[in-house]
């Protein structure tokens, strides 16, 4: 393995490219602030760090989720986890609309 990749990045250069990204991140979310909500179809979010993620990216005014799937299954998750999903949209797709993995 070649030095620097994986886990043997010395300190200095790791704090440094996680500046850089953090700082470049942080543009970027400004920018999507600014502009108009995007739709965003969120699919399948039947797992909890799913569903929080495209709920905390509504909160940040990033994006109006769509949550797409099978509604029973993201209710249970957001009620397991204490996860509102009042006034989001959600589109019962009555099926895995994923393929399997």
């Amino acid at each position: 393995m070649a030095p620097g990749v994986g886990g043997n990045m010395d300190a200095p250069l790791k704090k440094t490219l996680e500046t850089a990204s953090g700082h470049r991140l942080n543009i970027i979310i400004k920018q999507a602030k600014d502009a108009q909500h995007l739709a965003t179809a969120v699919v399948q979010p039947s797992d909890p760090s799913s569903l929080s993620g495209a709920l905390d990216a509504m909160r940040c005014g990033l994006i109006e989720p769509i949550l797409v799937g099978r509604e029973a299954e993201i209710r249970t998750v957001a009620d397991a986890h204490h996860l509102d999903i009042e006034g989001v949209a959600l589109v019962d797709a009555g099926h895995d609309v994923l393929p399997p993995m």
